[in-house]
């Protein structure tokens, strides 16, 4: 076991040890997660662990860790976080399915559960040769882990030189995907070889207080941008959400001057004909695609463009990937990404 899990984690702002020594994954600044304080949901999903990832070489078999899941009882019952407001607003529940992911040179191993207390999984390696080893966090949960160990060394790789911001909701989080190894943002990382810091929000729409603290988070290649289709579900008019969306930009483009940003419009939905009280769903995607071009470093993707509009590719049949169609988002997203990184 290493002194310090530090050097294997990736796509992390931080690791918060606590006083018994767990290690807890975070994606947002503190700053930014006190600014989702007043939304239980918002505030659980933004200290889950989606994208988050453990990776290291090693000669060994098997890996043990103990494991903590953080549920706070005001939440109250055993329902995961999210399916009461799904139901409410939706007429839907989420499919909350999540557990840890393992690959070992890229074969993926079964599903680890999220259960508290000692966790191990192992594979196939008689001949003691080196692989890589990616231990993927739970994506809708927020768990700690201690005692991290392996049956042999653990050597951390070589950091890569890209690194992404993503900015979303729970399309980008990687809700329903059922694994968090195939999410949109793991999927983009193993194509593009970059580290990607996924902070996707379930239920969030543009709302500039997120970006409080960003500043913490250092430089990046570039950042992508995924909302609006929540804010389609829920904003009283057209002026209001207008407002909304021209801060986040300013902020935005006023706290990364220098760095490319794209602005991914929303995708497919099944419902897109319906008109919502703020208009239709072309007039959210125009007022998107207007506020965020009057800044030249952002660049504008059409969402409609570079997802499936067939109700197969997603796991609610409505709004949500599943696996084909996370992948299909990622194929069509890495060759507009990878000219500004540095790899």
């Amino acid at each position: 076991m290493p002194a310090s899990l530090d050097p294997f984690f990736s796509n992390t702002v931080q690791v918060m040890l606590d006083e018994e020594g767990f290690s807890w994954p975070r994606r947002f600044t503190t700053r930014q997660l006190d600014s989702v304080v007043n939304s239980h949901l918002f505030y659980m999903m933004a200290r889950s662990s989606a994208g988050c990832c453990l990776t290291f070489f090693t000669t060994g078999s098997n890996i043990g860790f103990t494991c903590r899941r953080y549920s706070p009882s005001s939440l109250g019952g055993s329902r995961p976080l999210g399916q009461n407001i799904a139901l409410k607003e939706y007429g839907r529940p989420f499919d909350m399915s999540d557990s840890f992911d393992i690959s070992v040179d890229g074969k993926f191993l079964a599903p680890l559960p999220i259960k508290k207390g000692m966790l191990r999984a192992c594979w196939d390696n008689p001949e003691k040769k080196q692989v890589l080893v990616k231990f993927f966090f739970p994506m809708c949960h927020q768990v700690g882990i201690k005692d991290f160990s392996c049956d042999q060394d653990m050597l951390p790789i070589k950091k890569p030189s890209g690194k992404i911001l993503c900015l979303g909701d729970s399309i980008m989080q990687g809700f329903m995907a059922k694994r968090p190894a195939f999410g949109l943002v793991p999927l983009l990382c193993e194509h593009l070889g970059v580290e990607i810091v996924n902070q996707g929000i379930c239920g969030f729409g543009y709302d500039p207080s997120i970006l409080d603290g960003m500043e913490e988070l250092g430089l990046f290649d570039c950042i992508l941008v995924e909302l609006g289709t929540n804010d389609w579900n829920f904003s009283p008019d057209l002026p209001s959400l207008e407002r909304r969306i021209a801060s986040f930009y300013s902020r935005l483009t006023t706290l990364f001057p220098s760095i490319p940003i794209f602005t991914m419009t929303p995708i497919w939905r099944s419902d897109l004909d319906e008109l919502k009280p703020c208009g239709s769903f072309a007039e959210l995607s125009d007022l998107i695609a207007q506020e965020a071009e009057t800044y030249v470093q952002v660049k504008v993707i059409d969402g409609l463009s570079v997802s499936p509009h067939k109700r197969g590719y997603y796991t609610d049949g409505f709004l949500h990937p599943n696996v084909e169609g996370f992948r299909y988002l990622s194929e069509h997203l890495v060759p507009l990404l990878k000219p500004v990184l540095r790899i």
